[in-house]
């Protein structure tokens, strides 16, 4: 009778630590289970389809891919499961971009633990978690608001923003392509395309660009993520 109370979770997250400790966390939680977990997008997907876990706790950056490829193909895999993004990159940036991906929920690692429970009760009773903050973008949006409040990477698709995050982390255009599976000269269209959206004039002052906001929206003068703290628990 109470096993069908139990919400079943897959953790999705690159970094051992992190995982060991929000496992270590959730199982003191008597309403949910850990049914798996993968440090990697074809891992998290082969889980996917054998598990079929009720939610998905996922952060966005994997050797073999990006987190909202992740979220597409989980949805399509499974329809019905709900995936909390739980990640150290700025809201402002992807919380949006997740939850229009299919996510339910989008939730910073240096949230206490209390409220990382919070989201996920939310999310396993149906509804969508997101900050104040974001939800009034969202709102914001809809309503159209003027394009000059607007952030210049939000003009940025999905596929560019992941290569312009990887240009700020020192990527080269090789290793981009090599990660991405594109070809070099497709790695160099989307630059270009960037170069104009961004209203930069060089590769080399898109780069520079790029690493300023990578070093922005990493949050680096933040204490240390819910990982540290739930091991700490």
């Amino acid at each position: 009778m109470q096993a069908a109370n139990i919400h079943r979770i897959l953790i999705v997250d690159s970094q051992p630590l992190f995982r060991d400790g929000l496992r270590s966390h959730l199982v003191n939680q008597p309403e949910f289970a850990v049914c798996g977990e993968a440090e990697s997008i074809n891992e998290a997907l082969k889980l996917i389809r054998k598990e079929r876990p009720e939610l998905v706790i996922m952060e966005l950056d994997f050797a073999d891919g990006h987190g909202l490829d992740l979220i597409r193909q989980a949805k399509v895999i499974h329809q019905t499961v709900r995936i909390m993004v739980l990640s150290t990159h700025d809201e402002g940036v992807y919380a949006e971009r997740v939850l229009r991906a299919g996510a339910t929920g989008f939730i910073s690692k240096y949230e206490p633990a209390d409220g990382i429970l919070t989201a996920l009760r939310m999310i396993v009773r149906g509804q969508i978690y997101a900050s104040a903050e974001v939800t009034q973008r969202m709102l914001n949006t809809s309503l159209h608001r003027i394009d000059g409040q607007h952030s210049a990477t939000d003009h940025l698709t999905d596929r560019e923003l992941e290569i312009y995050q990887l240009l700020g982390q020192g990527m080269s255009s090789r290793a981009i392509a090599s990660r991405l599976h594109l070809s070099n000269s497709t790695v160099d269209t989307y630059r270009e395309r960037m170069k104009k959206k961004l209203g930069v004039q060089s590769g080399p002052e898109l780069i520079r660009h790029a690493i300023q906001w990578a070093i922005e929206s990493t949050r680096g003068d933040s204490p240390s993520p819910i990982g540290a703290t739930l091991d700490a628990s």
